[in-house]
């Protein structure tokens, strides 16, 4: 009956044990299976947990063994590889050390030594109720700070960061015999033991504090190389919307000292010649086939639409020629509510229409830029993200939207009804560098 009630207590410690270890590891991954499955799982890991805790002596075979059915318990998840890893060993090295600070408390609350308090079955079944829970405080604790992993793995910074648990880990297989051998008489050395202990699992804990700032280091190093490979982007871009306005400059020019020339003949009374030079420039300009746009809004979209695919691009504008603020700065206003749009018409897979709509006006001191495009999906405009797979390479272009408009004092508004987004931009046409 005693080794009976035993292997009970054993397998439900146990099944609390993984239960704890799945919430730890879910707080940082999608489940892989539904729930039932889930369940079914954790309690054939609880079974196999149990019978290597009830059937091995302490040691280094029982850590190795235990340490394995917290892996198959972490594989209920969906992590990264090295994600993995790292949270196994603290995980594992966490449990280890909230079993050392109870054992200790108890014997120093109870008077008595490690060894013969493990005979006692209330102080057995106090620590193990005990130590469950200091082990669900400390996991719960990091589960409600919400706190990230490293996405990208780094050999620098997965040494680093394995270090703590590991060390703890070795720490706690050394001085396991040394310290079930301290004796309850010897309260002081009992009393430090627990301390260093509780620092050791605090230091732990903060980990997860240093993983935050090293991922922070590395979002905000990957945000400047894609803002940088933004602008060498859009660099490129406007180059060769430079070249495009210098070719229509050129043909203005080109046009003024032709027309020049029409007029001389005309005053010399060379009416046919005129007639002629005029039927060969009209012959030219049919077989060019030239669209110019004639403004810098037409420009960018005559760009955007070179490569696109049964997605058509319209324009309603009026007094263009007033804009006073950099042409760049349009530019890149334009371009980026474009790419935007452009991105969002490319994800419907149905036959709808898909066409894009740009007004541009320069009302009295205001510009007005306004996009309108379909969505496939609901968009929540409070929640813009980009839906490329690489996020951190993208996602700039709303953000740069805003940048420029708060440059000129002005505004940016996202509205979205019935499957159609609109992007409406409005900023001053004052020109502070003047």
């Amino acid at each position: 009956m005693y080794i009976y009630n035993n292997f009970l207590i054993c397998a439900l410690s146990s099944f609390f044990t993984m239960f704890i270890f799945y919430m730890f590891f879910n707080t940082f991954g999608s489940a892989r299976f539904s729930h039932k499955r889930t369940c079914l799982f954790l309690v054939g890991i609880s079974i196999l947990f149990t019978l290597c805790f009830y059937f091995t002596s302490p040691g280094v075979l029982r850590v190795i063994l235990l340490f394995a059915c917290n892996i198959l318990c972490s594989l209920l998840v969906k992590l990264k590889w090295h994600n993995y890893i790292t949270l196994n060993l603290f995980g594992y090295a966490s449990t280890s050390i909230a079993e050392f600070i109870v054992a200790g408390f108890l014997s120093f609350i109870f008077n008595v030594d490690m060894i013969i308090a493990k005979e006692n079955t209330f102080i057995y079944l106090t620590g193990l109720i005990l130590s469950k829970i200091v082990h669900l405080i400390v996991f719960s604790i990091i589960r409600v700070q919400k706190h990230k992993l490293i996405a990208n793995k780094s050999k620098k910074h997965l040494f680093t960061l394995l270090l703590f648990p590991l060390a703890s880990i070795l720490v706690i297989i050394l001085q396991y015999s040394f310290f079930l051998e301290i004796k309850a008489d010897n309260q002081g050395l009992l009393f430090f033991t627990i301390v260093v202990y509780s620092f050791l699992i605090f230091s732990n804990i903060y980990v997860f504090y240093y993983i935050d700032h090293m991922q922070e280091n590395i979002d905000k190093s990957a945000a400047l190389d894609s803002a940088n490979k933004i602008i060498e982007q859009q660099s490129a871009q406007y180059s060769e919307l430079l070249s495009y306005q210098e070719g229509v400059m050129k043909i203005q020019h080109d046009h003024k000292n032709f027309i020049m020339g029409i007029i001389h003949d005309l005053e010399k009374g060379n009416v046919d010649k005129a007639n002629a030079r005029l039927l060969e420039e009209y012959s030219f300009l049919a077989k060019k086939n030239l669209s110019f746009g004639g403004n810098i809004v037409q420009s960018i979209i005559d760009i955007k639409s070179k490569d696109l695919e049964n997605i058509k691009i319209t324009l309603e504008y009026k007094d263009l020629h007033k804009i006073k603020i950099s042409y760049s700065d349009v530019a890149v206003l334009v371009g980026n509510a474009l790419d935007n749009a452009i991105e969002a018409v490319k994800k419907i897979k149905t036959d709808t229409e898909k066409v894009i709509e740009v007004f541009a006006q320069v009302r009295n001191d205001t510009i007005v830029i306004i996009v309108k495009n379909p969505t496939a999906d609901k968009v929540d405009v409070n929640k813009l993200v980009t839906t490329k797979p690489n996020k951190l390479s993208h996602g700039y272009g709303i953000l740069s939207i805003k940048n420029l408009a708060k440059k000129y004092d002005g505004d940016v508004v996202f509205e979205w009804e019935n499957y159609r987004f609109t992007a409406s931009i409005l900023i001053n046409n004052i020109n502070n560098e003047e």
